[in-house]
């Protein structure tokens, strides 16, 4: 995965805010999440990266718009190639993780389960608390319980180092593999 080249192209068609609620703070803190419970389901946080840079990516408003998981899921097939390759079967997950994260589903494969938990959990930026019993994996649901905490995460030195942008979404100065 290039992560960076990967988020330059995601801004680049972004029509919204990108330092809003959908935005790429949000995207960090739902990698962040996804990549601690990917690790307790023992399976790839690269996964769960690349899920949390796509997931919102297509969003027209930041209200209503049960579409956005479809339209990820086709940049998605835009993307892959260019800016990260997963083997078919893989990808056929990435695209159920990203086409139904909205819809309140639990049934699937842990890499996905994990994807969907790692969005839920950080719906307290909108003052919603997650349900346990709307989390997919036993991790996600002790940390909606209460039962222990996401490790410290500083999303500003994140985004600048993996994704070279800014919480505002500015880019930072070119890197190497921002260039395929």
């Amino acid at each position: 995965m290039k992560p960076r080249g990967l988020m330059r192209a995601v801004l680049e068609q972004y029509v919204l805010a990108p330092d809003g609620i959908h935005g790429v703070s949000h995207w960090a803190r739902v990698c962040a999440a996804g990549r601690h419970l990917a690790e307790a389901a023992a399976v790839d946080p690269d996964f769960a990266e690349l899920f949390a840079l796509l997931h919102d990516a297509c969003r027209w408003n930041d209200g209503s718009d049960p579409e956005h998981g479809a339209r990820a899921a086709a940049l998605a097939i835009a993307l892959r190639g260019q800016h990260f390759e997963l083997p078919d079967a893989a990808f056929a997950e990435l695209q159920r993780a990203l086409t139904f994260h909205s819809d309140g589903r639990v049934e699937d494969v842990p890499a996905v389960q994990v994807c969907w938990d790692a969005d839920r959990l950080d719906l307290t930026r909108i003052g919603v608390r997650p349900w346990p019993r709307l989390l997919c994996t036993p991790a996600a649901r002790a940390l909606a319980a209460g039962e222990g905490q996401l490790p410290a995460f500083d999303s500003t030195a994140f985004l600048a180092a993996r994704w070279g942008v800014t919480p505002r979404g500015s880019l930072l100065d070119a890197h190497p593999e921002d260039h395929p």
